[in-house]
């Protein structure tokens, strides 16, 4: 085989021996902050605790599988009253980053220190529960019941140009 990378699109943990068999590695993504949420699903987590940012990371896994080098990273306002649609933002988002990444580095523009990460359990991890999905319906609908009274108010912005200095 002659593999410039493995890209790992599952939740769970990773074979870290697949590295070798590729150039560059075994590339995953990595969803919500590492220090906090862990990996499944993008942003339930970040809903949940009321975080007002959603981070995803794309990171390639080293053979000793404990740290990630970062490849590319982003983070992204956390959509509070729609759960499939702060999912959604997200993943349309990151599903460009292998490609930019791979071109990149064919064109020698990124260099090989990067930061790292750990991949260690960290914070909730897993697939929601049937209790985390009641918290998350009951934050979505908080956040909706929040909103209500912002569609009765409308901005009025009114643009003016000052010959002089401020």
């Amino acid at each position: 085989l002659d593999l410039d990378f493995m890209l790992y699109l599952g939740f769970g943990p990773s074979d870290a021996g697949c590295a070798r068999f590729a150039k560059h590695g075994l590339w995953r993504f990595r969803f919500g902050e590492s220090s906090k949420y862990a990996n499944y699903p993008p942003g339930v987590w970040e809903i949940i605790a009321g975080d007002p940012v959603t981070a995803a990371v794309l990171c390639t896994q080293s053979s000793e599988g404990s740290r990630a080098r970062v490849l590319r990273s982003g983070a992204y306002a956390t959509i509070m009253h729609q759960p499939r649609a702060n999912a959604d933002q997200v993943l349309a988002e990151v599903a460009r980053w292998p490609a930019y990444v791979a071109r990149s580095i064919r064109a020698e523009l990124l260099d090989n220190e990067g930061d790292s990460i750990e991949l260690g359990r960290t914070g909730q991890t897993g697939p929601p529960t049937t209790g985390v999905r009641i918290r998350l319906a009951w934050s979505s609908m908080k956040h909706k019941v929040a909103r209500v009274p912002n569609l009765f108010y409308e901005d009025c912005w009114n643009v003016g140009i000052v010959e002089e200095p401020i």
